[in-house]
């Protein structure tokens, strides 16, 4: 089958006869009529069962290439990017990733350019009602996060000290300031007192009184 698009192409699909062998691969463009391993070392029967790379690839612990044919990962070159990215996380042996060895050819290829073929017609493409294939939606504040940056958010939350709040004192603790009347703003001339320089200091003041005496204050008053 001729690759006559780069970007997608026909489904793969992962096959073993036993539990403790690992994972082969069929479908795609090297084999699309799943006969054959894309290896071409193993056969498969008609009722074989084969599963879904997107149910058993991508997860944690299926990371190590001990848990695929080798043979079959060298295959994928051949197939599309559509299929070829559910295996990116595969780690290969000298360091990196099977996207890094595989995917980025295609990313950072400038020529010949990526391959690509005539849509099908509409009546052809997939399609479904948006009802019957529509999710529960997703909780706004954190619709953009990955699980990860939502864990590192929360832990970052409960680092953070609390903080204490202020103890109020009670009102009649509290110091009252007098409010100062600042008057008008307008500068104002203060009020100068003439003294006349040819009288005492007893004459200004006047005669001395003392406090209590009754007689003193009615004389002084007549």
């Amino acid at each position: 089958m001729a690759k006559d698009n780069e970007v997608v192409g026909p489904k793969l699909w992962m096959w073993r006869k036993k539990r403790t062998e690992p994972w082969h691969i069929t479908g795609g463009y090297s084999q699309p009529d799943h006969k054959q391993t894309l290896c071409g070392r193993r056969n498969i029967d008609a009722t074989d069962v084969v599963y879904d790379p997107r149910d058993i690839v991508p997860y944690k612990g299926m990371t190590d290439m001990k848990n695929y044919c080798k043979n079959c990962l060298n295959m994928m070159v051949y197939e599309a990017m559509s299929e070829q990215i559910l295996f990116s996380q595969i780690k290969v042996p000298g360091g990196g990733t099977f996207g890094e060895t595989v995917l980025t050819k295609y990313l950072k290829r400038k020529s010949p350019p990526i391959e690509l073929n005539n849509p099908p017609a509409l009546k052809d493409a997939n399609s479904a009602k948006a009802g019957d294939v529509a999710g529960s939606p997703a909780p706004k504040k954190y619709k953009l996060m990955t699980k990860s940056q939502l864990e590192k958010k929360e832990r970052e939350k409960s680092s953070r000290k609390p903080k204490t709040p202020r103890s109020k004192k009670p009102k009649s603790q509290r110091s009252k300031q007098q409010k100062i009347d600042k008057g008008d703003a307008t500068t104002t001339t203060p009020e100068v007192v003439k003294v006349d320089k040819t009288k005492s200091a007893a004459q200004i003041i006047g005669p001395k009184r003392v406090l209590g005496n009754s007689s003193t204050d009615s004389q002084d008053q007549s």
